[in-house]
């Protein structure tokens, strides 16, 4: 990393402090009871080998470790190719832990989303109408496929930074499984286009951070290929990066998925992803252009690290996947509430893996990162 971000990554980290406040318990980020309703994918018949080896440098493992002892990091994973090369677990994180994405999940939609389109169930120009033709007539109802990737839908925006738009209420609501995903949606609240300062903005036009677009692609998934968001990337996803362990998948009691922010697996599982996602980006195939497109700057996040409502040190967006990284520029990323996140070089095989319960650190590990990857 040069001179000049590491620097910026240092004072960035000395003035919001070494102990941030957790954004999740780690309860909450480690916990791995299934409720009743939630989807349960099953380990796949052959699940891939992961190789163990190889060496990091000293200083590398020394940055790895205060991570875990100085910062709220409960996982750091250092993965090159399809070998885990270094692996630092913060109690009471365990390999046998269960680790909530979030909004990896994101990530884990848009590879769902790609499958789709490359089985032809869905094409990017797809509107949200021609799907759940029950949104006809709302804002929400006239973004494409492409738009919602880019979450740029045009629909009502989040005041909150985890872009969701429930209440403490509607909350209380989903944790029981009483709230319908779906009908959440199609409210006005959340269908209607998001006013500007003279008019109403229109689909593609603003990147604007919210649960909305995802979850909306989640019901899409369910509708074009008559099968539950669940089972899709069961079988889609899941089945060909080919999980070792049960992965949960959030939803309500009619089987919508949280398709922005509900998927739990085990580390391994979760490193099976990373691998998964990077195969894909070098493949001359209809899911590895996807994977590509998906992984670069579809649209620009404005403002600056200051100003951003989300995703502060990323200049731009790909596909529910974070770009321009300014800390580790030559990488895209998944990221979730907390300080979750999967890195991937594109200048190399090498990924890196953090699970963690705050963020204001994570200038940080992205520059740990990028040294990693460079």
């Amino acid at each position: 990393m040069d001179t000049k971000n590491l620097l910026a990554a240092l004072l960035w980290v000395i003035s919001v402090g070494a102990h941030a406040s957790d954004l999740v318990s780690v309860q909450g980020l480690l916990w791995d009871q299934a409720v009743p309703w939630w989807f349960q994918a099953q380990p796949t018949n052959q699940a891939v080998q992961i190789e163990q080896g190889g060496n990091l440098p000293d200083a590398l493992k020394a940055r790895a470790r205060t991570l875990v002892v100085n910062r709220t990091a409960r996982a750091v994973v250092f993965v090159d190719a399809s070998t885990i090369i270094y692996k630092e677990l913060g109690a009471p994180a365990t390999d046998q832990s269960t680790f909530a994405g979030f909004s990896m999940t994101k990530t884990i939609t848009s590879m769902a989303v790609g499958k789709a389109v490359c089985d032809g169930k869905l094409s990017m120009a797809t509107k949200v109408k021609d799907v759940l033709t029950e949104f006809a007539g709302t804002g929400l109802g006239e973004a494409t496929v492409r738009d919602l990737l880019m979450m740029a839908s045009g629909a009502t925006e989040s005041s909150s930074g985890t872009g969701s738009l429930m209440t403490a209420d509607e909350r209380a609501r989903w944790q029981r499984g009483d709230l319908n995903l779906h009908d959440f949606i199609m409210q006005p609240r959340s269908s209607s286009a998001q006013r500007g300062l003279f008019s109403t903005y229109k689909p593609g036009e603003r990147f604007s951070y919210k649960s909305t677009d995802p979850d909306t692609l989640g019901l899409m998934i369910e509708r074009a290929t008559q099968m539950p968001y669940g089972y899709w990337v069961r079988d889609k996803v899941f089945g060909e990066m080919g999980i070792a362990h049960t992965a949960l998948i959030d939803q309500d009691k009619e089987g919508h998925a949280h398709a922005s922010g509900g998927i739990r697996m085990k580390l391994d599982d979760w490193v099976r992803f990373a691998i998964w996602v990077k195969r894909a980006w070098k493949e001359q195939s209809c899911f590895g252009e996807y994977v590509r497109e998906a992984s670069s700057t579809q649209i620009q996040n404005p403002g600056t690290p200051q100003t951003r409502p989300a995703g502060k040190v990323f200049g731009g967006y790909g596909h529910l996947i974070w770009t321009e990284n300014m800390f580790s520029p030559r990488s895209f990323w998944a990221r979730g509430l907390g300080g979750q996140c999967i890195g991937w070089s594109t200048q190399s095989d090498r990924m890196f893996l953090l699970f963690a319960t705050s963020e204001d650190w994570l200038p940080e590990a992205y520059a740990l990162a990028n040294d990693w990857f460079n």
